[in-house]
This record gives C-alpha cells, structure tokens and sequence, in this order.
C-alpha cells in the first residue's frame, strides 16, 4: 500500500482584503517580520488585534471626567 503525504485544510475563520500602505510603512512591518522570524501577515494581524483591543475614540477620550491637578484642595 503506497503511503502519501496529505496537509488538511487548515479550519480557520478568515477573509481576504487588500489593503494600501505606505512604502515606508511596509518596510517597517517587513523589518518586524524579519526580526521576529514572522510573515508580514502575521505581523500586520498582531497590529490589528493590538489596535482593535486598545482603541479609544476622541470622543469617549473627551467625555471622560478628568482628574484634576494638583494637591487636593478642601
């Protein structure tokens, strides 16, 4: 019985888009791939995810109370 080498489709949940960068915006997320031995794809979801988890519009920046300066005044 001959014996073959299969790869499954990975199971995955994912899109294709195009998007446009700049020159020097690429060159940077492929000095990050190189350095950490990733794919740009890999590179740029990191960035996404990061952006997407931490993002804080001006608006809800400017509706927050903000503490005021200084010593406490009584």
């Amino acid at each position: 019985m001959e014996r073959k080498f299969r790869v499954p489709k990975k199971d995955d949940d994912f899109d294709i888009f195009s998007i446009r960068m700049s020159k020097s915006l690429i060159e940077k997320t492929d000095e990050i791939a190189r350095k950490t031995n990733r794919s740009r794809n890999d590179v740029v979801n990191l960035c996404v995810a990061f952006a997407t988890e931490n993002f804080e519009d001006e608006i809800n920046i400017a509706e927050k109370p903000r503490k005021p300066k200084g010593p406490k005044v009584y």
